[in-house]
């Protein structure tokens, strides 16, 4: 999957290549934007419950919010036409 390229995910591409030897692949990146969430959504259950209900991440892959059911709103992971550069 391809992500749409950002400032932010150039600096975390550096980064991981200059501690790994390569870049991150799709599960790295991924993992990073988690750990980015649960940073900013806080320490116990009932914090990133209420977190991921009411805030919005900014994360490596853009802006993210939750629905209520807890799935992403939109879904960084899927380019459409319009995202697609010729």
């Amino acid at each position: 999957t391809r992500f749409p390229h950002t400032a932010d995910l150039t600096a975390f591409e550096g980064g991981f290549h200059a501690v790994a030897g390569y870049l991150p692949g799709e599960a790295a990146t991924r993992a990073y934007a988690a750990a980015q969430i649960l940073t900013q959504a806080g320490t116990t259950r009932a914090h990133v419950r209420q977190a991921l209900r009411a805030n919005r991440f900014f994360t490596v892959l853009g802006t993210l919010r939750f629905e209520p059911d807890g799935y992403a709103l939109p879904t960084p992971l899927t380019l459409t036409l319009d995202d697609a550069k010729p």
